[in-house]
């Protein structure tokens, strides 16, 4: 488990194949004795959650602040890459769309994941609650769903193909 800094907490497959597989080779874990696994969301409902999370009021005052902005805004400004986080298949895949872990796992289907890894693992897994969005009305217009959509093309491939 990486918790800091953020550039190791959200490292990329990519990353971890090019920096973290190699020290752990040199250490006695070879690539191929051990699973990358990863959880993916559903693009839309990432984007409502990005939305909510950057309401909280901690972020009041910061560029990133999305509090008093429709969603409608912000999926204008997620669609012209001025979202300022990465998707899940930036961080699942290759620049050609390979993707690069062993399993995935579908964010929403959670406890298949934690009992796959307690099944691995022989230990029971319990997991708590953390960065929880605000609670937030959203309505997501007709037009940025098919923006979402075709921005988000390469996502929902992914999660799709999730388990």
């Amino acid at each position: 488990l990486i918790s800091a800094p953020p550039s190791l907490k959200h490292l990329t497959a990519a990353d971890f194949e090019t920096d973290i597989a190699p020290l752990l080779a040199k250490h006695g874990y070879p690539r191929s004795s051990y699973a990358t696994t990863c959880l993916v969301r559903e693009p839309i409902d990432l984007t409502v959650s990005w939305w909510r999370y950057r309401s909280r009021p901690q972020v009041l005052g910061r560029p990133h602040y999305t509090g008093e902005m429709s969603f409608d805004e912000f999926v204008d400004r997620v669609v012209s890459g001025r979202g300022a986080f990465r998707t899940p298949s930036q961080f699942a895949c290759d620049e050609h769309g390979r993707t690069l872990v062993d399993r995935t796992f579908r964010y929403d289907h959670l406890d298949a994941c934690v009992a796959w890894m307690a099944e691995l693992c022989g230990a029971q897994i319990e997991l708590e609650r953390v960065n929880e969005s605000p609670r937030r009305a959203v309505e997501i217009s007709a037009a940025s769903r098919a923006k979402l959509e075709e921005f988000y093309a390469a996502d929902l491939a992914l999660y799709e193909a999730a388990e």
